[in-house]
C-alpha cells in the first residue's frame, strides 16, 4: 500500500501491525492464539481493522502474543498466554485487547518471543512470562503470570529482548550493598547464557557506558 498517514509498523513472530496517524490500527498474519485481537482465532492475510484509537502510544509483539499501550496508561494483551506472557494472572489465551494494568508511568513495553517487559517513568522494570532459560533475569527459572519487579533503576535508557542499556559508572560497585552485588551477579550470569546461546556479547561494551545492571 501506499499511505503517508501510517505512524507505526510492528512485527511479531508471524503476525503485524499497521498503525495511523487517524488511530486506525489494522493486523494480519498468524492468529491461532489470537494475537490480531480481533476477537477469533482466524488467520487474516489482509490488513484488518482491529480498533480506531488516537491514543494508541506503542504496539510490542512477541511470538504469538501481542500489547498495546495507550496514552492513558491502559495496557492491553491479548495472544498466546502459556507461560504468563499477557500478565493478566493466569495461563489463559485471550483473542480481544484486555487490560493488564492502567498506569501512567508506563514509559515502554518490549516483548521477547514469550516473554514481556515494563518500563516505568520510576526506573521501575517489571517482567513476565516464559523464565526456563533465565531470560527474565529474577534470578530463577519460575515463569511468571504476572508483572514481577526486576529492578528499579532511574538511569535505564531502554530496554530491547537482548539489552539493558543504562549509564555505567564503576567506582560506584564498591559501595553497593550485597544485595545489589548479588541481583548483578544473577544478571551477569543472564548475560553468559546470552552469550553462550545465542553468541550475543551484552557484556563487553559495559567500560563504555552503555550495557550492565543496576548503577
Amino acid at each position: 500500500m501506499k499511505d503517508e498517514s501510517i505512524q507505526q509498523i510492528v512485527c511479531g513472530g508471524f503476525h503485524s501491525f499497521i498503525l495511523k496517524r487517524s488511530g486506525e490500527l489494522f493486523a494480519f498474519g498468524h492468529n491461532k492464539y489470537g494475537q490480531l485481537g480481533l476477537g477469533n482465532n482466524v488467520d487474516r492475510n489482509k490488513p484488518t481493522l482491529v480498533m480506531k484509537d488516537e491514543s494508541i502510544k506503542q504496539i510490542a509483539c512477541g511470538g504469538c502474543h501481542t500489547l498495546i499501550l495507550k496514552e492513558s496508561g491502559e495496557l492491553l494483551a491479548f495472544g498466546n498466554n502459556k507461560y504468563g506472557q499477557l500478565g493478566l494472572g493466569d495461563n489463559v489465551n485471550r483473542n480481544k485487547p484486555t487490560l493488564v494494568m492502567k498506569d501512567k508511568s508506563i514509559q515502554k513495553i518490549v516483548c521477547g518471543y514469550r516473554h514481556t517487559f515494563i518500563l516505568k517513568d520510576s526506573g521501575e522494570l517489571l517482567a513476565f512470562g516464559r523464565n526456563g532459560d533465565g531470560q527474565l533475569g529474577l534470578g530463577d527459572y519460575i515463569d511468571r503470570n504476572k508483572p514481577t519487579l526486576l529492578m528499579t533503576d532511574y538511569n535505564i535508557k531502554s530496554i530491547n529482548e537482548h539489552k539493558i542499556k543504562i549509564k555505567w559508572d564503576p567506582q560506584k560497585y564498591i559501595y553497593l550493598s550485597k544485595q545489589k552485588k548479588k541481583e548483578i551477579k544473577t544478571f551477569l550470569l543472564v548475560c553468559h547464557y546470552y552469550k553462550k546461546i545465542y553468541n550475543i556479547n551484552v557484556v563487553k561494551y559495559m567500560k563504555h557506558n552503555v550495557i550492565s545492571l543496576l548503577f
